[in-house]
């Protein structure tokens, strides 16, 4: 009997301390806000990226070579806003990283973070060949065809890891509710 009596009273003044251990603590209140502000680049950077396609479709589709070279410039300067938001928005979920008891906040800005890394690679993949083709630097039709379907495949690819790693950090930030 006694035994038991000292095993509830053990058990009394353990729950209680294992419940405020698991109820907010680590650093939860501080990965949420880096959460929300990643959160809050990345709808900046969407609406960034709008122009920035926009301003690509402009450079493909002017004639005149000086209309080009302006368009060009645009798309340069755009181009250059949107890599600068995606290094704030890897910035703010790496910071994440270094927190303690944040385990599942740390797994959704791991994949923000290879999200990211896809669509940065996707950008200057994009870019590079709109800068060679803005250029004039395919020597036949031939070779602008090739390069094209290497650039239409690896975009591709690229997209997919992207969706895939937003598919993934969406649905666990629904399932942990972060």
């Amino acid at each position: 009997m006694r035994k038991i009596l000292v095993l509830a009273c053990i058990m009394l003044l353990l729950v209680p301390a294992v419940v405020l251990v698991g109820c907010g603590g680590g650093d939860t209140g501080q990965a949420k806000q880096y959460v929300k502000q990643g959160d809050q680049l990345a709808n900046e950077r969407g609406s960034k990226n709008t122009e920035l396609l926009d301003a690509w479709r402009t450079v493909r589709q002017a004639t005149d070579s000086a209309a080009k070279a302006t368009a060009w410039e645009q798309a340069e300067s755009i181009y250059s806003e949107v890599q600068a938001l995606v290094q704030k928005e890897k910035a703010e979920y790496a910071k994440i990283e270094g927190l303690k008891g944040v385990e599942d906040y740390a797994k959704y800005a791991e994949l923000k973070i290879q999200e990211l890394n896809a669509f940065d690679e996707m950008l200057k993949v994009t870019n590079d060949f709109l800068l060679k083709l803005n250029n004039n630097g395919f020597g036949s039709q031939q070779e602008l065809e090739a390069a094209n379907q290497k650039y239409q495949a690896e975009a591709q690819k690229l997209q997919e890891e992207n969706e895939q790693a937003n598919k993934e950090a969406e649905q666990l930030k629904k399932d942990k509710n972060l």
